[in-house]
């Protein structure tokens, strides 16, 4: 679910772009950064949540007879 996020490159070349050019005159050490990506988690998560407040209240008020009364009758 967690997923993976380019944001450049580093060490020999410092790019944020997914391609670039590196002038090879000697050894070179170049490497991909990555970072974790957790929206689709976030997302799951606050739907998960949505649905469980729904449930609590409909299971509330049809509890109190499928209706709900915020004043008292003379």
């Amino acid at each position: 679910m967690i997923s993976k996020v380019f944001k450049g490159w580093s060490d020999a070349i410092n790019a944020t772009t997914q391609s670039a050019t590196v002038k090879i005159d000697g050894p070179k050490y170049v490497a991909a950064v990555w970072e974790e990506d957790y929206t689709k988690q976030y997302l799951v998560v606050g739907w998960i949540t949505v649905m469980a407040v729904a449930r609590a209240r409909y299971h509330a008020r049809s509890i109190q007879g499928g209706h709900r009364c915020d004043r008292s009758i003379p």
